[in-house]
């Protein structure tokens, strides 16, 4: 691959030499005698399937440099401009992109995951670029793309951060500009801050989350409520409960930075009653097969936690509560109030992060205030009255 260009006598032609980019892309470097090397950078990958396309971009770019007396970046230039509508289907992109991250990415995805956090964006990407204006590079197209969110939101943060994945797709796989489609690296300014600060939810406290429980009728939900509450679960570990060597497992992964998360062993930690901690025996019971309640479509636990819940009275008194304080109640209320039973028990966060199945960045990053809150306090006197 590295004499690619043949002279018009039929043998190779001095000065020219192409080689790969440390990502993996091609380059064309042009050496005229007695000179320094122009370098430019071609939208190909270093593959054999790549082959003829590269002779054929090295051979147009000559003809411009000879014809018009270009230097190799300006006769680059007009060639990657010439060819652009050929290179830039994006129909035949997203199509590929597709099978990518369903079959060959380094974290293959879900199709329900690509249907819900991929599909929409890139159906908005394909009407932007028929539209009457399509956007000529990649930052007005990530802002058209978030602009349906509020600054600083996850939705936006998720639009901008899958589209970006799509236009380095569309660079180094695809043969579209790069100048023009290579994402910015710093996306800061087109996701934006939101104007309130992140909150992820009301912890129950132990009387509360008591009296959630035992407000709840169906003994299949109140059941799940108390595996949650004491193992700290997600609604989606519910569904992949499993035990191990006689011990409770979740066996529930997501992907998580570039990795998935790991199945986890279960700890418990036992909410309080007047009458000192509450062992409900789930394990046991886990063990004999009792029943948990229906809980949809994997992925939909959530929802189909959700939609219990907002029917139910107690639900509804709690959240009223909880609002007129100025917090809000949510289906994951259970889990973060195990994670601050860890807290008030002095739990270290590298320990509480193992025990909830994420990373300690993301427990740091949820949860540091409640802990900072804490760890001022038990430094200064309290006073009565």
């Amino acid at each position: 691959m590295k004499e690619l260009f043949i002279g018009t006598d039929g043998k190779p032609e001095p000065g020219w030499f192409i080689g790969v980019m440390p990502s993996g892309t091609t380059y064309l470097q042009f050496r005229p005698k007695g000179q320094s090397a122009q370098i430019v950078r071609l939208p190909y990958r270093w593959a054999a399937s790549e082959r003829a396309n590269i002779f054929e971009r090295v051979k147009k770019i000559r003809a411009s440099m000879l014809a018009g007396g270009r230097t190799l970046q300006a006769a680059s230039t007009e060639i990657e401009g010439s060819s652009s509508h050929h290179q830039e289907d994006w129909s035949s992109l997203i199509d590929q992109f597709r099978q990518h991250k369903l079959h060959h990415g380094k974290v293959p995805i879900q199709k329900s995951t690509w249907a819900s956090k991929y599909e929409p964006h890139f159906d908005r990407v394909q009407r932007l670029m028929k539209g009457p204006k399509p956007p000529t590079d990649a930052r007005p197209l990530l802002e058209s793309i978030c602009s349906n969110w509020q600054p600083g939101s996850r939705s936006r943060q998720i639009a901008v951060q899958n589209t970006c994945q799509l236009l380095l797709f569309a660079v180094e796989r695809h043969g579209f500009r790069r100048g023009a489609w290579l994402p910015p690296t710093d996306t800061m300014s087109i996701v934006g801050m939101s104007r309130n600060a992140k909150r992820i939810g009301y912890p129950l406290s132990d009387s509360e989350a008591l009296r959630l429980i035992g407000g709840i009728d169906d003994p299949r939900w109140r059941f799940a409520l108390e595996l949650m509450a004491v193992y700290g679960l997600r609604p989606a570990d519910l569904a992949n409960l499993s035990l191990r060597q006689g011990q409770l497992w979740s066996l529930y992964s997501k992907a998580s930075g570039g990795g998935h998360t790991r199945p986890r062993q279960l700890h418990p930690l036992l909410i309080h009653g007047q009458d000192g901690p509450i062992d409900w025996q789930l394990q046991s019971r886990f063990a004999a097969g009792e029943t948990l309640p229906p809980l949809g479509a994997p992925g939909k636990a959530g929802d189909a936690l959700n939609t219990f819940l907002k029917r139910r009275l107690i639900w509804k008194q709690l959240r009223a509560e909880v609002a007129q304080r100025g917090d809000e109640l949510v289906v994951y209320s259970m889990r973060h109030s195990y994670v601050k039973r860890g807290q008030l028990r002095g739990i270290p966060p590298k320990v509480l992060a193992a025990a909830c199945g994420h990373s300690l960045e993301s427990h740091l990053r949820s949860y540091s205030e409640w802990q900072d809150a804490e760890a001022v306090a038990t430094h200064f006197d309290h006073l009565a009255g």
